[in-house]
């Protein structure tokens, strides 16, 4: 849905507990960061394991950003409305990370 479409204060409960809450009933991103980490470490025991250069994930920018954030912060602390990466590939865009 368009933000305009959602509201004022749903937007407002989200970014009030932006990793707990479910907007709408869906996935928190607490829940989407950790699934995301252990699918980073996968790939990464892939690479050390048995060598598998490349990885591709094809998804949607909620994951990319997820990506983001957990290589620059790890299994940290979790992040706040206002740290979370803005930067993402747009529809039908692509970017390259290292796995490391």
């Amino acid at each position: 849905r368009a933000w305009k479409a959602i509201g004022k204060d749903p937007i407002d409960a989200w970014t009030a507990a932006f990793t707990i809450h479910a907007p709408g009933g869906g996935e928190r991103l607490g829940a989407l960061l950790a699934r995301v980490s252990a699918a980073l470490q996968a790939a990464r025991q892939l690479h050390a394991e048995q060598g598998v250069a490349d990885v591709v994930w094809i998804t949607h920018a909620g994951v990319a950003r997820c990506v983001a954030w957990l290589q620059a912060h790890g299994d940290g602390p979790l992040p706040r409305c206002g740290e979370w990466p803005v930067a993402a590939p747009g529809c039908g865009g692509w970017e390259l990370r290292a796995l490391a």
